[in-house]
């Protein structure tokens, strides 16, 4: 359950960074 948790935190997270960086690339 925790480890779940963590790993959603993540996941979450790498969204974010791939969302900022296609900001940036366009």
């Amino acid at each position: 359950m925790f480890f779940n948790f963590v790993n959603k935190i993540k996941i979450e997270k790498g969204i974010k960074k791939m969302q900022f960086i296609n900001i940036i690339m366009k």
